[in-house]
């Protein structure tokens, strides 16, 4: 009541009771107040073809409508896909595309317009963001030793297709953790003991899955000693 005419985006962040990030998962979607030519929009997702969404747009009151379609990756910045066209469809082609939530829009205008566009619709689609549920690191050899010694930590993740990992390191007495390896796509750390005192140092792994936005979704630590 009371709100202007025009086109509005809905959005929703969901997140896992007693979770501190501020989102696990988001959706966003477009509303429009009013009516008339071409003053709304819409995108429909269909799934059912491996590697292949196809994405059918629609539009309310546009004679002979014109359609192009964006797409905004995680992270990344808006890009048409499909330029102004009569065609309703775009299809998408997943195949090798990060996974992660991505944003898909079209603009819709009449045919002959000098606008921009007309009208326009904003959702989003997600692919594949399994959320990694446990995390583990092992040592290469086996703590204790000496310093001097190359240690290789592997770590492991369950419950995410497509895992990545950080490492980081606490060293005695100290109570900051620094990063010791930042989020890729390895499974390993190699770390250099090469003039590090002894003690019981702390080594942790973040996993998150390929595209997430969240700190971490999983983490372990491990005690690793240098010395006799």
């Amino acid at each position: 009541t009371g709100l202007a005419q025009g086109t509005y985006e809905v959005g929703v962040w969901a997140r896992q009771v007693g979770s501190t990030d501020p989102y696990d998962a988001y959706g966003i979607t477009t509303l429009v107040l009013g009516s008339g030519g071409c003053k709304s929009a819409g995108l429909t997702p269909t799934t059912g073809i491996p590697n292949m969404v196809v994405f059918t747009a629609a539009s309310n009151g546009c004679t002979s409508p014109l359609y192009q379609f964006w797409l905004l990756p995680p992270g990344g910045a808006w890009a048409v896909q499909q330029s102004y066209g009569p065609s309703t469809t775009w299809s998408w082609n997943t195949t090798g595309i990060a996974l992660g939530t991505y944003q898909v829009g079209v603009w819709a205008k009449a045919a002959g317009s000098a606008a921009a566009y007309d009208a326009y619709f904003i959702t989003t689609f997600s692919l594949d963001v399994d959320h990694c549920t446990a995390a583990g690191t092992s040592a290469n050899p086996a703590s204790p030793e000496a310093a001097g010694t190359a240690i290789t930590f592997t770590a492991i993740a369950t419950d995410c297709s497509a895992p990545n990992y950080q490492f980081w390191v606490l060293p005695p007495p100290g109570t900051t953790w620094s990063v010791a390896q930042p989020y890729g796509g390895g499974t390993t750390f190699t770390w250099s003991t090469t003039g590090l005192a002894n003690g019981p140092y702390r080594v942790g792994v973040w996993a998150r899955q390929s595209g997430s936005t969240t700190s971490y979704d999983s983490y372990a630590i491990l005690t690793f000693w240098l010395g006799p």
